[in-house]
């Protein structure tokens, strides 16, 4: 079963009269339609980016949607279009919205597309929805964890206060062991990282130094001088700097919104202007380099794979049955491995 743009708004236009205990008549919730088509193609186009995959949700002229999942996060999404959360993507602000509204909104939009790649690619670059997800995780551990501790006073009836108190101070000290752990395998890795990419910077610029290359980074930095410093490219940043500041002086709080500053920029002219420009100066800098007759060498040095970085600090860290379970790839082993190590930890205390 499908509900149209129409039906999920008459829905909205309902509850609105349950909750004011009125009447909404038939003008008004025409009305609100239009105010709610507005915000729908607001959300998709601006907000999200998605002007041209947006056209897959129509049925011949009318947008549909299935009954369930996709049809409630439509209304949630249109019901609370002008509440705090959304107001901050409307303006921009995506760190302050919070993780958990970001990831509610990544999924209930992959949903919705069926998880299409070049959406989740938008998404992600947009979102940065993977990093979010797994931060919104842990929150949610530790609300777990505060769920249990809370519980644990209903629970297990034969045990005492004392008990109970006693338990508790185990929690403690094994959930303190294992965030001190954890930032411990993070600084081992940051120094990994560190002595290898100050290993490989001697060698490249060793290289360097003996004339041997151009390097890639060098044809990056002069390709990027000559784009910013270009003439058109500088006429396009003050005109955007104009509407930005024009729509700032409407509001001395709120910076100005997406659809906004979309309206005076022809978004595709812009972007192909600026293509075009990129791709000059890149002739222009390898038709330099040709002249002198070199090349251009990638001297980028492999660096280890984040796993790898992982595994070593996680090897330096902890003692010799954690780095067994690492050996062999089994994600269960390892997760046995952690709880036998936390349990004599605190057996030991």
């Amino acid at each position: 079963m499908y509900y149209t743009l129409r039906d999920i708004t008459d829905k909205i236009c309902k509850r609105q009269e349950e909750k004011e205990a009125g009447y909404i008549t038939e003008q008004l919730t025409d009305s609100r339609y239009g105010l709610y088509q507005k915000y729908f193609s607001e959300f998709f186009r601006y907000i999200l980016g998605l002007k041209e995959e947006m056209k897959s949700l129509k049925k011949g002229n009318v947008y549909r949607f299935q009954q369930g999942e996709d049809e409630e996060f439509i209304f949630k999404i249109l019901e609370g279009y002008t509440d705090e959360p959304m107001s901050l993507l409307r303006r921009g602000e995506l760190e302050k919205a919070g993780d958990e509204f970001i990831v509610f909104i990544c999924e209930g939009v992959r949903h919705l597309f069926q998880g299409e790649e070049g959406v989740c690619q938008k998404l992600e670059y947009r979102f940065d929805y993977s990093r979010r997800k797994k931060r919104e995780t842990i929150r949610l551990m530790g609300e777990k964890i505060a769920d249990l501790i809370d519980n644990s006073a209903y629970e297990y009836e034969d045990l005492s206060e004392q008990d109970r108190q006693e338990w508790i101070k185990g929690v403690e000290e094994g959930f303190t062991e294992f965030v001190s752990t954890w930032k411990h395998v993070r600084c081992h890795m940051n120094n990994i990282r560190e002595a290898e990419k100050s290993n490989l910077q001697e060698i490249e610029y060793q290289r360097i130094e003996a004339g041997e290359v151009i390097t890639k980074e060098d044809v990056a930095m002069e390709e990027n001088q000559r784009f910013n410093t270009n003439e058109e490219i500088q006429k396009m940043s003050a005109r955007c700097e104009e509407i930005s500041k024009k729509h700032n002086s409407k509001s001395a709080v709120k910076k100005p919104l997406f659809a906004h500053i979309v309206k005076e920029i022809n978004q595709e002219q812009l972007f192909e202007k600026m293509d075009e420009i990129e791709k000059e100066c890149h002739r222009e800098v390898m038709n330099e380099i040709a002249e002198l007759g070199k090349t251009v060498q990638d001297t980028k040095i492999e660096l280890m794979s984040s796993a790898e970085v992982f595994c070593k600090a996680f090897c330096e860290v902890y003692d010799e049955e954690m780095v067994e379970a690492l050996i062999e790839p089994s994600v269960e082993e390892l997760g046995d491995a952690v709880l036998e190590s936390i349990m004599d930890s605190l057996v030991e205390k």
